[in-house]
């Protein structure tokens, strides 16, 4: 579309096209503008609060006094951005006992966790531990004793 004016000194032409042009390309740009803040934003508060990612690499039952009682031992790693403190773990809901080579684990880092009860672990009995950071956030690993 092109718009005439008339003038003193002649016709000007007035590109309205070229105008709603350049509106329609800064439009596209300022979209494109935001997607990607949008993603770099979210990565970056990633980040800057850190995320608390605890896993269980590997666990075993120990078998202790001649295979007559078992110790469930884990290797746990955090993956997440920021540090992890574990402060206790609960086997079925209740609070047991937690021997690990490191409480404090960078991210990357890797812990051997031994857990012990009152009462030892019955055979075929399902259980259910779960890690407790200085956080408050919880992991969670279920298993069935030997």
């Amino acid at each position: 579309m092109v718009l005439v004016l008339a003038g003193l000194s002649g016709w000007f032409y007035v590109r309205v096209w070229d105008l709603e042009n350049r509106v329609n390309r800064l439009e596209s740009v300022i979209d494109s503008l935001y997607q990607v803040l949008q993603t770099d934003v979210a990565e970056d508060i990633s980040i800057f609060l850190g995320t608390k990612q605890l896993i269980v690499e590997n666990f075993m039952w120990k078998a202790e006094n001649a295979g007559a009682t078992f110790t469930p031992t884990f290797t746990v790693r955090n993956t997440g951005t920021s540090n992890i403190a574990l402060v206790a773990v609960f086997v079925n809901d209740t609070l047991a006992k937690m021997n690990a080579s490191s409480t404090l684990l960078s991210p990357g880092a890797q812990a051997t966790v031994t857990v012990t009860k009152t009462g030892g672990f019955t055979s075929g009995m399902k259980y259910e531990f779960t890690f407790v950071t200085a956080s408050g956030n919880q992991f969670m690993y279920v298993t069935t004793a030997p």
